[in-house]
């Protein structure tokens, strides 16, 4: 029986129960997950504390640090076999492949209220006077970051966010209890504004704060095309009524792409109104957010059309911590030790929404800002309405963003060359490569009607440049490799010339580029396959001497 598409691949991967640990002990305060890599599990017994850290592909990978005498909280490197302790006296980092502690920074006289990794090297500790500092482990290295105006000795802070770019931290002090959980859960009691959390925005460089009150928040670099300058957006998710959830979008960067301050407005539905959000993950790469609530739901977001993609259930028991998963999704742990990752599937993702979102001109946008497969179809249809109108440099646009198959793309070509244009304007097929090389790599097709139209008007300086950049380098060392290929491709462009002078071309520049690049052996194999015997010794020797004389005359410019 063929499984149903969900645009969301959900799965449990591990249970931290299979390790023996008991589950009633799974709580916020046991757990900690910095990123996709470790899940940090701390477990006291008999005055004395182990940690385990599941890691691996799959979770299926345990490590051990036992017997600790004093363990408060334990954090993990966001990549190295490392962890971050708190002890009795000191923020202790222990190597966990040698069970050895590395470094020690002293909390008695710098007493913190909470710590997280920037980055492999540094840590972020937040103490009670109100000093943000950033300790270097590798040096032993204390910087003082920000000086808050605010002390924090009758606070407790549950997270501080980090924008990528380390200019702007979010500091979020939790009001949001065990107790309230509980009582709003099993008395159906309305707790309104207390499941709010009071956040201090902090803004490194400007030296600047502001407050918030919401239920969560996150950071989500947005691009609303691949060539745009990534901007950084504040999500803030408020619950205005006790049904209804609002998650403002603002801009934070003053330079990148512009971002119009947006609202996205949700509801429960009726078998759910007691439900409310716990959690919220921004997804940098497809540039939406994944809100997770008590009941254990998954809300699917798309920041720029501001549109919910996806509603279902995700696990039947509370989240007790989650982050980033492989550039695609989330991953989380429940209060039962479940970790669990929910994830995008890129190919149905298109093709369920279509049928679950009445508004295709919203899928089409999507699928084209993400360059998600799927949407061939609407793309098509939209492609030739506008070819039919006329709107030839838009089609163009449009077909160069957009995932096709090898048949799809070579009638889309050939039609872009028959349009016949103005005189004085340049046939929509440039516009279409310009924008190609500009998002990545041809394939082969592409490089050869390409090297086509260049080597017909006699530009083959342009042919050698896009190898150099490995832009068109794909057809010229592919179909080179073959004479029979090159023959017929290039019988129908050069009639009435002989076949291996455009391939000579090609082959020339070839080796002139790999020659460059000093990679004897693979310009020896171009050369040896092809029709001709060309003494790319020779051009090799002969770019060396061309560097070597380029680098003499520099030397003596700066002399």
């Amino acid at each position: 029986m063929q499984l149903i598409p969900h645009p969301i691949k959900i799965l449990c991967q591990f249970k931290l129960g299979d390790l023996g640990i008991d589950e009633s002990k799974v709580d916020f305060s046991t757990v900690s997950l910095q990123s996709d890599k470790y899940v940090c599990f701390r477990d006291e017994h008999d005055y004395f504390t182990s940690l385990y850290v599941v890691y691996g592909e799959k979770y299926t990978e345990v490590c051990y640090l036992k017997n600790l005498k004093t363990c408060k909280f334990a954090l993990m490197n966001p990549s190295l076999k490392i962890i971050a302790i708190i002890g009795k006296q000191n923020l202790e980092i222990w190597d966990l492949q040698t069970k050895t502690p590395r470094r020690y920074f002293d909390i008695i006289n710098n007493p913190l209220i909470f710590y997280k990794w920037i980055d492999i090297n540094n840590i972020l500790i937040l103490t009670y006077e109100g000093m943000l500092l950033s300790w270097n482990i590798e040096n032993n290295e204390v910087k003082h970051m920000f000086k808050l105006k605010y002390n924090f000795y009758n606070c407790e802070i549950s997270d501080i966010l980090i924008d990528s770019r380390c200019e702007w931290f979010l500091i979020i002090e939790p009001h949001i209890t065990k107790a309230s959980i509980f009582f709003h859960l099993f008395f159906k009691k309305k707790i309104g504004m207390k499941l709010s959390s009071m956040m201090l925005l902090c803004n490194i460089h400007q030296q600047k704060t502001e407050l918030y009150s919401a239920v969560t928040a996150c950071f989500l670099h947005f691009k609303p095309n691949a060539n745009a300058e990534p901007c950084t957006l504040l999500c803030i998710l408020r619950c205005d009524s006790f049904y209804n959830c609002v998650i403002q979008i603002e801009n934070l960067s003053k330079h990148g792409c512009s971002f119009v301050k947006k609202a996205i407005s949700f509801s429960f539905p009726h078998g759910r109104r007691d439900d409310f959000p716990v959690a919220m993950q921004a997804n940098d790469k497809y540039g939406i957010l994944f809100v997770m609530t008590s009941y254990g739901y998954l809300h699917v977001f798309d920041v720029n059309e501001s549109i919910c993609l996806y509603e279902g259930i995700f696990t039947n028991s509370p989240i007790v911590s989650s982050t980033a998963y492989m550039h695609s999704g989330i991953v989380c742990v429940n209060d039962k030790g479940h970790i669990l990752t929910a994830v995008v599937d890129e190919k149905e993702i298109i093709s369920c929404l279509c049928i679950a979102l009445k508004n295709k001109s919203t899928v089409l946008k999507f699928a084209r800002r993400c360059n998600f497969p799927g949407a061939e179809g609407l793309f098509a249809c939209e492609f030739w309405e506008l070819c039919n109108n006329g709107e030839y440099y838009k089609a163009a646009e449009l077909a160069a963003i957009i995932h096709m198959d090898a048949l799809a793309t070579e009638k889309i070509i050939e039609h872009l060359q028959t349009v016949k244009m103005e005189k004085g304007e340049r046939n929509p097929v440039f516009l279409y490569f310009k924008r190609r090389l500009e998002n990545g790599q041809l394939n082969d097709f592409e490089s050869f009607k390409l090297c086509e139209l260049v080597l017909q008007r006699k530009r083959k300086n342009l042919v050698k440049n896009w190898m150099k950049a490995n832009k068109a380098i794909k057809f010229c060392y592919v179909a080179l490799k073959n004479w029979a290929i090159c023959s017929k491709n290039m019988t129908t462009i050069w009639h009435g010339q002989r076949i291996y002078e455009p391939v000579a071309i090609l082959r020339l520049n070839a080796i002139e580029c790999l020659a460059e690049k000093y990679q004897l052996n693979s310009a020896a194999l171009t050369g040896n396959r092809n029709c001709t015997k060309h003494d790319y010794i020779s051009v090799f020797q002969q770019t060396v001497t061309n560097q070597n004389v380029e680098s003499s005359q520099l030397l003596k410019c700066d002399l």
